[in-house]
């Protein structure tokens, strides 16, 4: 040990003796839903053509509790107008239970016959644990197809 003192600068060990003694950081939690103490619901944002039902995936990581848990949910305009490009949703509700580790929520497209840009919407997902997760839904335009 003293050899490699030696043989390092003032500067080398002091960059040394701060990798070795400064503790790793605490894992942040998952960006995600929090459907429990050890439990959170992950979705990435959805591309969707405008003719066909837009399938929203999410991941549970971690165990449900008992109990289950309501994953409330409702959709927000963007780009995207609803009912003209979209059914909107107000009050979804989709349970999760114990043993889950995958489930959908389905949006219905709707398809106008008119060409236009993508055009954007958001849903919203709440447990009422934690703050809401936004998943952004991208609907290409069936005319380009």
């Amino acid at each position: 040990m003293r050899r490699i003192v030696r043989r390092l600068g003032a500067a080398a060990l002091t960059v040394l003796t701060t990798i070795l003694l400064v503790p790793a950081p605490a894992q942040a939690a998952p960006a995600g839903l929090a459907c429990g103490s050890d439990c959170w619901v992950l979705s990435k944002d959805a591309i969707c053509w405008e003719t066909e039902q837009c399938p929203i995936d999410l991941v549970i990581k971690g165990k449900i509790g008992k109990g289950g848990v309501a994953v409330r949910f409702w959709t927000e305009d963007l780009r995207a107008q609803a009912p003209d490009d979209y059914e909107p949703v107000k009050e979804g509700l989709l349970e999760l239970v114990e043993g889950d580790t995958e489930r959908s929520i389905t949006l219905r497209l709707v398809a106008d016959g008119v060409a236009e840009r993508d055009e954007t919407l958001r849903v919203w997902l709440t447990t009422g644990l934690g703050e809401p997760l936004a998943v952004t839904v991208t609907i290409l335009d069936a005319e380009k197809r």
